[in-house]
């Protein structure tokens, strides 16, 4: 039984005639009276009585009848959702973001997202990259923000933003004096970052058990904020992407680079080999749109260097993406 046989005992029924009907459905008289045939045969029972040159349903066929308008609605409604969906007026999305780089990055981003496609259920998820990533993996996220490279095998990434971590300190700092930070300089020095959850974190351990170096891990938080003021209150030195430590517009915040540089990029992951929403679809294209706008507003804005291999945020514009 498809619906296009109940469609046809409907429309019989609510006009009492198979030519009314016919013409109703755009077919042929003897097409609808084979069709109306074929359900008879399929139901095995008559489904109309005629009387008076009407077609009168039979006691079977008001049951029948009944159902087929209850399943015609709910076909009605399957491809009404389907539609919405495929049109971007339902849907539902969830992001999984670190919090700095939702501050530095993502408000635009949500805000112009939400505006675009108001009815798409959008959601977003803050934690560590590791934590983010394991729950994309697990399929609990549609995609999370994450530091390149995050080297799990079922995982794609798709770059987004290149920049560096660096070190913070006040102007008055002994290491400030120095134009690049070499990983020897901090030898005894403690350091403030974030907690071992975070991608930055690992990345910097990894850089020092490279140079065979153990830091001295001072007071680890979650929050950029909370690093960037205990590092100015106290005269330390803390180790954050070179973008949060622009964006807290310090005057006597002293940003210096690692030597060599310590790249910093951003990348957008997703599961390999699963089925994308349409809605998730649209919220990583348009996240993709967003950086690539963005990066080439930096290209053109910043002065050019012989040996700086990163894009990084000018003071006023971190907070403007």
């Amino acid at each position: 039984m498809d619906i296009q046989l109940l469609r046809c005992i409907v429309a019989i029924a609510e006009l009492r005639s198979i030519s009314k009907a016919a013409e109703k459905l755009y077919v042929t008289q003897p097409a609808l009276s084979k069709m109306l045939k074929r359900a008879e045969d399929e139901f095995n029972c008559q489904i109309f009585f005629r009387k008076y040159e009407a077609f009168t349903p039979t006691d079977t066929g008001a049951i029948i009848l009944e159902y087929a308008k209850k399943i015609i609605d709910s076909y009605h409604m399957l491809e009404s959702t389907l539609l919405d969906i495929t049109e971007l007026n339902a849907g539902k999305v969830i992001l999984g973001l670190p919090a700095t780089v939702g501050l530095l990055f993502f408000i635009p981003i949500i805000s112009g997202f939400r505006k675009a496609w108001p009815n798409i259920d959008f959601r977003w998820k803050e934690g560590g990259a590791a934590e983010l990533a394991q729950e994309v993996l697990e399929g609990r996220l549609d995609m999370s923000i994450a530091a390149s490279p995050v080297h799990i095998a079922n995982l794609n990434e798709i770059s987004l933003f290149r920049d560096e971590i660096a070190y913070g300190m006040r102007t008055d700092h002994p290491l400030a004096a120095k134009e690049r930070i070499m990983d020897c300089d901090l030898i005894g020095t403690p350091i403030l970052t974030y907690t071992p959850e975070f991608s930055v974190y690992k990345l910097f351990t990894e850089r020092m058990k490279k140079a065979g170096i153990t830091p001295i891990l001072d007071c680890p938080s979650t929050q950029s904020d909370i690093i960037v003021e205990l590092t100015v209150w106290g005269n330390g030195v803390c180790v954050l992407p070179r973008p949060a430590l622009q964006y807290y517009h310090y005057p006597d915040l002293a940003i210096r680079s690692f030597s060599p540089i310590l790249p910093w990029e951003l990348c957008l992951l997703y599961r390999k080999n699963s089925y994308i929403s349409d809605a998730a679809r649209c919220l990583q294209i348009y996240i993709q749109n967003s950086f690539e706008k963005y990066n080439q507003e930096l290209i053109t804005e910043l002065p050019s260097t012989s040996d700086r291999i990163t894009l990084s945020l000018s003071p006023d514009r971190s907070k403007q993406l």
